[in-house]
């Protein structure tokens, strides 16, 4: 663009103030010029330069809105552009706030703003002072630090003269100087994160803690109304987790909606019924229990006296990896079980936040279902249903869909059938509520059923492991089947251009990780041929069962400790082993100084 019009469109615009928080030059040019904004007024608070001369600035700046840029954030380049269009539509608000994410080293996200509350905060306005307290007696930061604010001048003046910062600790001035701008006005909220922040290594941020309840026990605490227990409750960092409580109990609830989530918590229940404990099992999510265990996506553990979460499934919310507990959030529970080292990692790289964290801590202790290979029953079960269905050919082909829809099994039979295989059918077993997908299943099953002498149908209340053991490859778009299949060794082909019902519109089949074989349906039987003859090999299927499989053979014995341990009945801690350690820090309520 020609110097001239820029300048002349420059002074159109509103003058921004890009405030500096004491960063490098170079740092701060980088990001200057990335913005697509063209007037802005870079201003730069070096070491020396005080809060107390930044407010002096503002309340002397010619500029109509302020934002500022502290180290270790990264911007769209359209952050200023879309805030500032934002705050001329509405010019109701002091402060409009861009969600913030969270980022790696390597700049990839690991959390974009805070997923549940993305329809709450987005275009509505807060009272400033109201928002602020239930941040804090949450213990969670929407709002996030000062670079994620574009604030109106004006406003800033107005809240800023008389306000003096010689009280606080110089520790927590930033975070005062924060308050102050948010706690005065009204606030919305972007729909977009247009604000990054890269994370850094764990630490013990106890004494800021203790700095920031010193804080708010000031005139804040008048001001924004909050009790001496709100403040207390800050002491501790989710991070660190709860001691154990006392629980006097020996009675245990399964919450199962279907055949497949009681398979996945069978071995679970038996080792509590070796115990002596009483087993209850309903399908009823919302039934009160004393010890309630769950493996669903939205449960209502607040109805058990203390709650226990397990994965149902190894690919659960893999669209989304490694943010999966933006969307399952775990610190509603007491205890949360993973299934091995690759979902503990996950999770440890996502535990910066208040809702990845159970109340007692995260715990790599295994799947239960890894506790029954090797049993002779699962062998003797899949040789019984051999020949109860008079299997034709020595090699069989699993098909085992996450969901029936746009006729995937017709495809599977279409491209497969002429094949000297057997060709083994194993829908999931799908609780009542799931209509469509039921009448799916029955249309599928009455069109191929009989047609065909060597399609055979497992029934869907059989458990997958049967299956499993009784094939040689599977067959699948991205359902856990596969993971599954690798404590069998045995291989799977996912198709990825089959649909996944669970979003409007269907979604591709997403598999994110390489122990499986993917293809498109056009290709299927092309590579079920190369299976079959042995041209097809996947290297790394110990490797991803080591990774996806921990602790087999004891999972549900470390389980049952762990629940006795923290609800004060047992003094085993061998699980303690298991246990996840957060890898980077807290994303604390406090603006970092």
């Amino acid at each position: 663009m020609d110097q001239n019009i820029a300048e002349i469109i420059s002074q159109t615009l509103p003058k921004v103030s890009f405030i500096s928080l004491y960063c490098d030059k170079s740092y701060v040019e980088m990001h200057e010029k990335a913005q697509t904004w063209m007037n802005l007024e870079t201003v730069q608070l070096e070491e020396g330069d005080s809060l107390e001369d930044l407010m002096d600035y503002i309340l002397n700046t010619d500029s109509k809105y302020l934002s500022f840029l502290e180290d270790r954030h990264w911007f769209d380049a359209d952050k200023i552009l879309k805030m500032v269009l934002f705050m001329e539509k509405w010019r109701d608000c002091g402060i409009v706030v861009s969600p913030r994410g969270v980022m790696e080293e390597d700049g990839s996200f690991l959390a974009r703003g805070h997923y549940l509350f993305e329809d709450a905060l987005c275009g509505e306005s807060f009272i400033g002072k109201k928002f602020l307290k239930y941040c804090i007696q949450k213990q969670i930061n929407l709002y996030g630090d000062l670079s994620c604010l574009l604030v109106s001048t004006e406003y800033a003046k107005s809240v800023l003269r008389g306000f003096r910062m010689e009280s606080p600790d110089p520790g927590i001035k930033r975070t005062a100087f924060l308050y102050r701008l948010l706690s005065h006005t009204e606030l919305r909220f972007l729909e977009d994160v247009y604000v990054g922040i890269y994370v850094e290594p764990y630490s013990d941020d106890s004494d800021m803690r203790r700095l920031f309840q010193d804080y708010l026990r000031g005139p804040l605490q008048i001001y924004l109304g909050l009790s001496e227990e709100d403040i207390n409750s800050l002491g501790t960092s989710p991070q660190e987790g709860q001691g154990p409580v006392k629980l006097a109990t020996r009675k245990i609830t399964f919450f199962c909606e279907s055949k497949g989530q009681l398979y996945n918590v069978e071995p679970v229940i038996d080792e509590a019924r070796a115990r002596g404990y009483e087993i209850h099992m309903t399908e009823d999510l919302g039934e009160k229990a004393d010890i309630g265990i769950y493996c669903q996506h939205r449960p209502k553990p607040e109805n058990s006296e203390f709650s226990v979460i397990l994965l149902h499934d190894l690919g659960q919310g893999q669209e989304h990896w490694p943010a999966f507990w933006e969307i399952e959030h775990w610190d509603i529970y007491d205890l949360g079980i993973l299934p091995g080292p690759f979902w503990g990692e996950m999770w440890s790289r996502t535990s910066f936040d208040y809702y990845t964290i159970p109340r007692h801590g995260a715990f790599a202790l295994g799947f239960p279902k890894g506790d029954t290979i090797g049993d002779e029953k699962i062998g003797n079960r899949a040789g019984e249903l051999r020949e109860e269905l008079g299997l034709k050919y020595d090699y069989s082909i699993l098909y085992a869909p996450s969901y029936e829809n746009d006729g995937k099994e017709h495809d599977f039979v279409s491209a497969l059938q002429s094949l000297p295989v057997n060709l083994l059918i194993k829908q999931a077993h799908w609780p009542g509520k799931y209509q469509s997908v039921l009448e799916d299943i029955a249309r599928m099953r009455d069109m191929h059923e009989g047609k065909y002498n060597n399609v055979y149908y497992i029934e869907p209340e059989e458990s997958i492991m049967t299956a499993l053991a009784m094939c040689d490859l599977i067959v699948s778009d991205e359902s856990s089947v596969m993971a599954e299949g690798l404590m069998f060794g045995k291989p799977s082909i996912a198709v990825m251009d089959w649909k996944i019902p669970d979003t409007t519109p269907a979604r591709y089949s997403c598999v994110p990780i390489d122990y499986v074989y993917r293809c498109n349906k056009a290709d299927l039987r092309e590579n079920a041929e190369k299976f079959l003859k042995g041209e097809i090999s996947l290297a790394r299927m110990e490797e991803w069962r080591d990774l996806l499989f921990g602790n087999m053979g004891n999972c549900s014995r470390d389980i049952l400790d762990a629940i006795e341990y923290y609800t004060g009945q047992g003094e085993e801690k061998e699980f303690m082993k298991f246990k996840l350690r957060p890898k980077y820090a807290y994303q604390v309520l406090w603006d970092k100084d």
